[in-house]
């Protein structure tokens, strides 16, 4: 006889299995997938007690964990894709939004963007100017410190001083959207 919480896990298994192997699909290949979802559903059942049953916090919940399983897979075989990366980004973005109307949806989504950039301009010029190359155009450290004559120390700490900054203007946004930029 099973438990409740067995069935429970069942039921979340079988609607989110299929999705979720296509998405870890995505990020490390079909070879790695299925490692990387059966990893993520084994976390599950061991924090199912912790979790609530609510169904957008267990997506939620095996999104960040697929996310975060299939980035530390390429880290350690070393297969970083940024152009799939940058695609789950924005499918990260789009299921966080998912419980939203289509009109909800992109009203949220431009106020968002909104707040984001508003707070990007409010860093200081030199500052904004450095995040901007980092995070926006993809640019790394010595290459924005050659383009600017300045040290790699310099970039890195303007770097540091921006993420703080928007950390302390953002708040709980700035965990989930800084990816995205």
């Amino acid at each position: 006889m099973q438990t409740v919480k067995e069935e429970s896990y069942q039921a979340i298994f079988r609607k989110y299995y299929p999705r979720m192997f296509y998405y870890a699909k995505r990020i490390v290949g079909e070879d790695a997938a299925d490692d990387v979802v059966q990893e993520a559903f084994l976390e599950l059942w061991n924090r199912m007690d912790a979790l609530e049953t609510d169904v957008p916090q267990i997506e939620s919940y095996l999104y960040k964990t697929i996310y975060s399983r299939g980035l530390n897979y390429l880290k350690r075989y070393k297969k970083v894709n940024t152009a799939a990366i940058e695609d789950i980004n924005e499918m990260r973005m789009s299921c966080y939004f998912s419980s939203l109307g289509d009109g909800e949806q992109d009203m949220e989504n431009m106020e968002l963007r909104r707040k984001i950039n508003q707070a990007i301009g409010e860093l200081p010029d030199k500052c904004r100017e450095i995040f901007v190359l980092s995070y926006l155009k993809d640019m790394k450290n010595s290459e924005i410190a050659l383009m600017m004559n300045v040290s790699v120390r310099t970039v890195e700490a303007h770097i540091y001083k921006a993420l703080k900054s928007l950390r302390a203007r953002l708040g709980i946004f700035f965990v989930f959207f800084v990816p995205f930029l």
